[in-house]
């Protein structure tokens, strides 16, 4: 299945935040997802999404920075 932009939901309000130095700065991402994310949204309205994309992108990063320091990457 291929996706067109016509078929993606753009999420315009999703916040990280990460640490640095006891500061917390914040970076602003826009995300394009498909419109079947939209109805899961409403559909599963507690949970929180934006904790939950945070997460995942967290997450990889660390992943990421353990391929780095062990030259895979």
């Amino acid at each position: 299945m291929s996706i067109k932009s016509k078929d993606l939901y753009t999420c315009i309000n999703f916040t990280v935040c990460t640490e640095f130095s006891a500061e917390i700065k914040m970076a602003t991402i826009t995300l394009s997802l498909p419109k079947e994310f939209e109805e899961a949204k409403k559909k599963h309205s507690q949970v929180d999404w934006n904790e939950v994309i945070k997460q995942g992108i967290l997450d990889r990063l660390k992943r990421l920075e353990k391929l780095m320091e062990r030259g895979k990457l």
